[in-house]
């Protein structure tokens, strides 16, 4: 990544309002960029971003969270950030990356908190490595419970092909319904990004209904929050199907106009 990467993270990471801590997991399947904020005797929470979003993308919650974890926000391999990739080559090495992550840390397990892509990898691990997961926090999980609205893959399509800022701002402001970007800091960070190396994706298979059972044995719960009016899915008809097939979880909804929810979600 370039230098006007490297300072429009410096500059969110700065947002996070409490002191940070970078360290680099040297591991087998990637070395990754680690953001730490807390107390290091603080109960451990794994924070893992969107598509995009980076490790800076918590800096709303940041102070907060702060306050009651030892958060600890990694950059997802193939994506934006500092995280180099080594063995890491299939959706199914997810797993074994959030345990390599963990171990890298001194966590032996750890509450989640997870947003859209990242939502899928956290299911993955959970359903993986259900030992590692206390509790986990699903934001606006998409391709879990049910599958993103097409006509946002189709709306996606030109930045997916030829990424720009311009094309990248252009989609965020018709995803947020205007609202966008939630600070100067932020949006410069994004146009960074789409103006950056092409990132590589490797979405978790979506698992099925019976899998997702399995997260009852999180021992903390899972709670899933959704927004109401996101244009990735219809978020009433999410919740209600959350609802009715796992009603051992937690279902938030918030009446918010977009996906963003790093950036709207108060634990």
């Amino acid at each position: 990544m370039g230098s006007e990467f490297s300072d429009a993270y410096d500059a969110v990471v700065e947002q996070w309002g409490v002191p940070v801590r970078r360290l680099v997991v040297d591991g087998a399947f990637a070395r990754t960029h680690v953001l730490v904020a807390g107390d290091d005797g603080a109960p451990p929470l794994l924070c893992l971003p969107g598509g995009g979003g980076t490790a800076a993308v918590w800096f709303a919650q940041a102070e907060d969270l702060a306050q009651r974890f030892r958060v600890i926000a990694p950059d997802l391999p193939g994506d934006a950030g500092g995280t180099e990739r080594r063995a890491f080559h299939s959706r199914a090495d997810w797993p074994a990356w959030v345990g390599e992550v963990l171990d890298g840390v001194g966590a032996p397990s750890a509450a989640v908190l997870a947003h859209s892509y990242g939502a899928q990898i956290a299911v993955a691990h959970a359903l993986a490595r259900p030992e590692r997961v206390r509790t986990m926090t699903l934001l606006d999980p998409t391709d879990v419970f049910a599958r993103m609205r097409p006509s946002v893959l189709i709306r996606a399509l030109p930045a997916l092909v030829a990424p720009s800022s311009t094309r990248q701002r252009a989609l965020a402001l018709w995803e947020t319904r205007g609202h966008w970007p939630p600070t100067v800091e932020s949006g410069r960070l994004a146009a960074a990004v789409a103006d950056g190396p092409r990132p590589t994706y490797w979405p978790p298979r979506r698992p099925s209904a019976a899998a997702l059972e399995a997260l009852e044995a999180v021992p903390g719960g899972v709670t899933v929050v959704v927004a109401l009016r996101s244009r990735y899915h219809d978020g009433a008809a999410l919740a209600r199907t959350v609802e009715q097939r796992y009603p051992w979880m937690r279902v938030e909804t918030l009446s918010v106009s977009h996906h963003e929810l790093p950036f709207a979600y108060r634990p």
